[in-house]
């Protein structure tokens, strides 16, 4: 099952039969800014008509570009598309400030100590922007459309929400087991708890839903399982209890926290950085598919014979297990030569 991306706006997954489960791949905002013109900034955020023909439009884009591909839609018209401040959103409902750019997704700055200090529990969550934005956004685009589109509030993993509210003063605050560092976490988890008990309440959650764990890297796989681990279980088996699918995403090096998060009963899919062997996740959850994250600089940057040697080994790599293995071409910049995203394309379609 294909999860549904926190920016599925700009993530395209071929639509015909490869010889892996699935190729995803996405760009930056740069990227869609130099070739077409396309910002993905604060009007994409709050102006839902702009968002809904700026996303139409590059849907017909990629497949004018890539036809061989089979990705996009040569015929999208503007269809409701939910707003999404991504990493953003921990910061923002917090009350911190939101930058936005031409060239990259929306930004914040942790909050500084005296605001953490004063931190509380809203007692609304629908109340709170950016999620009182989307709920908003949702509803008038069905009533333009005619749709029937369900606002979902998304949600940072754990581990991310201390790094984005705190910054790395984060590690000092867990190390010295300080009150900032409980009232932190205790903050994060309820903030889950809302937002959750919004979603399943509404019926409004993914078919898959991405638990993001993008910065357990930050804390080493030690301190994790000591300090975080137990937090993603309650959050977890919220997902079991609702008969929730989901994908856990670390998008760092895998491998040394498989010990771990095979403490997990059941995954149904994981999220693993390009710096990690696809192999060992495949082999220690074979419950779960896996999905690769492919370096960006190297789609951008090698040869195209190398670029060829590199996919293969991969491939290569995973062979016996390609009926549950994907992949994700994530981040391409300007300059991300379109040969090389094809030449990825045929060493998938054509395995050997």
């Amino acid at each position: 099952m294909k999860p549904v991306y926190f920016n599925a706006d700009n993530c395209f997954t071929l639509r015909e039969p490869l010889g892996i489960k699935a190729l995803t791949f996405t760009w930056m905002p740069s990227w869609w800014r130099d070739q077409y013109g396309v910002v993905m900034n604060e009007s994409y955020a709050m102006d839902a008509e702009y968002r809904m023909d700026a996303a139409a439009a590059m849907e017909r884009f990629v497949a004018a570009r890539f036809p061989m591909m089979r990705i996009g839609n040569p015929q999208a018209e503007a269809d409701p598309v939910p707003p999404n401040w991504i990493n953003a959103t921990t910061v923002a409902a917090a009350g911190g400030r939101v930058f936005y750019s031409d060239d990259n997704y929306p930004a914040t700055r942790p909050l500084s100590l005296a605001d953490i200090d004063k931190l509380e529990l809203p007692a609304n969550i629908e109340a709170v922007f950016p999620y009182r934005e989307t709920i908003l956004q949702t509803a008038c685009m069905n009533e333009a459309r005619g749709t029937r589109l369900k606002p979902h509030l998304f949600k940072n993993g754990v581990a991310n929400d201390l790094v984005q509210l705190c910054g790395e003063e984060i590690m000092v605050e867990m190390m010295d087991g300080t009150d900032r560092f409980r009232k932190l976490l205790a903050y994060s988890m309820g903030m889950w708890a809302k937002t959750m008990e919004y979603n399943f309440t509404k019926g409004s959650m993914p078919p898959m839903f991405m638990l993001l764990n993008c910065a357990a890297q930050l804390f080493g796989p030690k301190c994790y399982e000591e300090f975080l681990f137990e937090r993603d279980m309650e959050i977890i088996r919220m997902f079991y209890d609702h008969r929730q699918r989901f994908m856990l995403h670390h998008c760092g090096h895998f491998d040394s926290f498989i010990p771990v998060y095979r403490r997990i009963p059941h995954v149904d899919m994981i999220q693993i950085g390009f710096t990690s062997d696809p192999r060992k996740a495949l082999e220690a959850f074979p419950e779960a598919d896996v999905e690769y994250i492919f370096s960006p600089y190297e789609a951008m940057r090698l040869a195209r014979k190398d670029l060829r040697k590199r996919v293969r080994e991969l491939l290569s790599g995973v062979r016996g297990e390609t009926h549950r293995f994907s992949m994700v071409v994530a981040d391409l910049e300007t300059g991300a030569p379109d040969e090389n995203i094809v030449e990825i394309y045929n060493c998938c379609k054509n395995i050997q």
